[in-house]
């Protein structure tokens, strides 16, 4: 079931590249801003009734590091909760809590916002969940570890990071938890 996860990673690589293989405007230096244009969020046009932006902005990302960071974070913590959830499980949790993310994010930050970060995160809240149920508390240490490092990182000094989108994924992501986590 691995290849979910390098699907799901190949789709982010793909989107990643393609204003730069195909020209969505009239300058070709401007692709992404063009593409970008069209599927980030982007508060007004949500307001306007562009809905699927809330989740095609969990597939568009702002750099090569952007995305790299984020696709190895998926490629690191997946395999658990895809493993802990199976197929069913890992895709509502990662859909949902991408667009959670990008919902709260829309809620509360007035930002354009790009990345899987929002989905990620709640990847991680429902380890979060499941170390909690079975008292784990090693996996517990862990999960903390990195929820606090990647918070700390995100508001440190002209971070363009989006804490509403990592904060709405992980909230989602933790509930889903809890709700499908079996014993």
């Amino acid at each position: 079931m691995e290849w979910l996860i390098l699907g799901i990673i190949g789709i982010n690589v793909f989107v990643f590249f393609l204003p730069y293989i195909v020209s969505f405007g009239a300058n070709p230096f401007n692709s992404f801003s063009v593409f970008s244009s069209y599927f980030a969020k982007v508060n007004s046009k949500i307001s306007d009734g562009e809905w699927y932006r809330l989740f095609t902005s969990n597939f568009l990302h702002a750099d090569f590091i952007h995305l790299a960071v984020n696709m190895l974070s998926l490629f690191q913590i997946g395999p658990t909760v895809l493993n802990t959830f199976k197929m069913p499980g890992f895709l509502l949790i990662y859909i949902v809590s991408g667009i959670s993310g990008s919902l709260l994010s829309y809620f509360l930050s007035n930002n354009v916002s790009v990345g899987a970060s929002g989905a990620i995160f709640g990847l991680v809240g429902a380890l979060l969940a499941v170390s909690i149920r079975f008292g784990n508390f090693g996996l517990l240490s862990n999960i903390a570890l990195i929820i606090v490092l990647n918070f700390g990182v995100s508001l440190s000094p002209g971070s363009r990071i989006d804490n509403y989108g990592h904060l709405g994924g992980l909230i989602s992501g933790t509930l889903l938890g809890f709700l499908l986590v079996i014993k």
